[in-house]
């Protein structure tokens, strides 16, 4: 069997599978690390399976770190709330002068609106 046949071969078996660019490569790097000899299939989707396994979960679509981020919905007000603090730190940066903020602005209109003082420099 050549390289390109056997090559064509794990293109199809890890497609099979559903595996990602970023998965394989974990995969390989998992292979080459723990196999003793040539990789097999198997010994990639076994580094498939511990990089999946170690993935954030997706939540309504968003990325969901548990360890740093809530674990409850959030409600309408706070996504509005969440929306107007998102403009104002853009308008730091905005490419009009006319129309930028400065940060200590930004950080006052951040801060009221949070009911937090984690942003200013105390």
């Amino acid at each position: 069997m050549s390289v390109s046949e056997l090559a064509l071969d794990w293109l199809d078996l890890l497609s099979e599978e559903g595996v990602t660019q970023a998965q394989f490569s974990a995969g390989v790097r998992h292979a080459v690390k723990t196999c003793s000899f040539f990789p097999k299939v198997a010994d990639v989707l076994k580094g498939v399976r511990i990089y999946r396994e170690a993935q954030p979960v997706l939540k309504n679509g968003q990325m969901q770190l548990a360890s740093t981020t809530s674990n409850h919905e959030l409600t309408q007000e706070e996504i509005k709330r969440n929306k107007e603090r998102i403009k104002m730190i853009k308008l730091v940066f905005h490419p009009d002068p006319e129309k930028r903020v400065t940060v200590e602005e930004a950080t006052a209109f951040i801060e009221d609106k949070i009911h937090i003082k984690e942003f200013g420099a105390a």
